[in-house]
């Protein structure tokens, strides 16, 4: 579910415009935590996996990123969690030079992933703050500014992020055949679809360090932020992202 900061519409363009959340902050800066239970450092949910977590051991927690230098947000965004299950409150703080202020804050109603869109601010420092009366497990914490696309995702495209679900089953069956049960291997959603008509100016200079990072590193796609709040998901590439020159003028497309 995507969450936003009261009156905020977006910065360069609106909220119907696809966002994409790369080169986190978090994999450079410093975390610092409330608490954190043996084997659940907050550190875990600074790395960009989803199989080691931030468990704190006393609620309210709160999980703090001190960035080396002054950076430019405007997102932070998490997956692989318990934050719905737990019925914990999740608010994104931002220091003032005195005290923590509150920017945006929600209450997840499942385990899906999370965005928090809000003004971009130049700071040193981020906090997460989680309240509630059960105690969450949280594998990946984003912190970045996000990657406005000036062109929308046409209607006609492929399954909607949230709907492009990706799931392998094991069967199991005796010796005659007969079903016995059914398990998930695993489940995901995943989907491609295509921003076009993205001046090659823009894709060269704009676009592509994006292109470059995720070769290495994984990201948050939105897909239309306001309309479809649902729809976003984070994203290890199987495969390079290829911008394609569409034949007309200087516009190109890619999927994404």
């Amino acid at each position: 579910m995507i969450y936003f900061e009261t009156d905020f519409v977006g910065t360069e363009y609106n909220l119907e415009h696809p966002r994409v959340l790369w080169n986190s902050i978090s994999r450079r800066g410093t975390v610092s935590v409330s608490t954190e239970a043996t084997g659940f450092d907050g550190v875990n949910a600074a790395t960009a996996t989803q199989t080691d977590f931030w468990k704190p051991t006393a609620m309210p927690a709160t999980w703090t990123l001190t960035f080396d230098a002054t950076e430019t947000i405007g997102a932070v965004a998490i997956d692989t969690h318990t934050l719905g299950t737990s019925g914990a409150t999740v608010t994104v703080q931002e220091w003032t030079g005195a005290v923590w202020a509150d920017v945006v804050a929600a209450t997840p109603t499942d385990d899906e992933p999370i965005a928090f869109l809000f003004e971009k601010r130049s700071t040193d420092r981020i906090r997460i703050s989680i309240a509630g009366a059960t105690i969450p497990l949280i594998g990946v914490i984003h912190c970045s500014e996000p990657l406005e696309l000036p062109q929308t995702v046409y209607m006609g495209a492929p399954t909607p992020i949230d709907m492009a679900l990706v799931t392998q089953f094991e069967l199991t069956q005796s010796a005659t055949g007969k079903f016995m049960g059914r398990s998930v291997r695993f489940s995901k959603t995943q989907n491609d679809f295509t921003v076009a008509h993205l001046k090659e100016a823009w894709v060269r200079d704009v676009f592509m360090p994006f292109v470059e990072d995720a070769r290495e590193y994984p990201y948050f796609l939105l897909e239309r932020p306001f309309s479809r709040p649902t729809a976003l998901s984070y994203r290890w590439r199987e495969d390079d992202i290829t911008p394609q020159r569409m034949g007309i003028v200087d516009l190109m497309a890619v999927s994404l």
